[in-house]
């Protein structure tokens, strides 16, 4: 009698299992890694659209305000932006983020309550940072930079490099006067 067997063996079971717990080991690393590599991304974009915000910010400000200047406060260095309409514009860089504050002068200088002058406050959160560094230049037409370095982590696996932010001080006052002055020098020397 000749006998057949139409089942699977023990060993070929094994075979069977093994491979695919290699399979399934494979498949999770290759997820876990992939998952990583998305957050790094999202990671970057939200550092990216911060730094976008905040330079568009700066750039304004610094471009409609009348005079700038460096303070130090505590370890805390600032700019203050002093606009045209006794208003003034305090970026305080921390660590990881950049506030933005808009108060009145007029009711800093009557020594009113502290949150009576405070007209509008942003955060900028620059995840990612080791620390902001500022720079005003002692020219006419003085320039503000503002250098984002990257933390020490993000800076060795190359993810990050230091970010430095330029704008001039004044621009568009300046572009003002040199309008109404052009203005007036063509309608004979009188302001309309």
């Amino acid at each position: 009698m000749n006998r057949h067997r139409h089942g699977i063996t023990l060993v070929e079971m094994q075979v069977v299992i093994t491979l695919m717990g290699v399979l399934l080991g494979l498949s999770g690393v290759c997820l876990h890694t992939m998952y990583r590599a998305q957050a790094r991304l999202e990671g970057n974009i939200q550092r990216r659209a911060a730094l976008d915000r905040l330079a568009l910010q700066l750039r304004t400000d610094a471009h409609s305000a009348v005079a700038a200047r460096l303070l130090n406060d505590n370890a805390t260095r600032m700019l203050v932006l002093t606009a045209p309409d006794d208003v003034e514009i305090v970026y305080r860089a921390q660590q990881t983020d950049v506030s933005r504050t808009v108060r009145a002068k007029a009711a800093e200088e009557a020594e009113q309550s502290p949150r009576a002058d405070f007209l509008h406050r942003d955060t900028f959160r620059l995840s990612g940072a080791a620390g902001v560094e500022w720079q005003l230049s002692d020219d006419a037409q003085p320039v503000v930079s503002m250098t984002v370095l990257p933390a020490d982590g993000l800076a060795r696996n190359g993810t990050a490099v230091p970010t430095t932010i330029r704008t001039s001080v004044g621009w568009q006052a300046q572009r003002q006067q040199i309008s109404t002055h052009h203005r007036a020098s063509e309608s004979g020397g009188a302001e309309p």
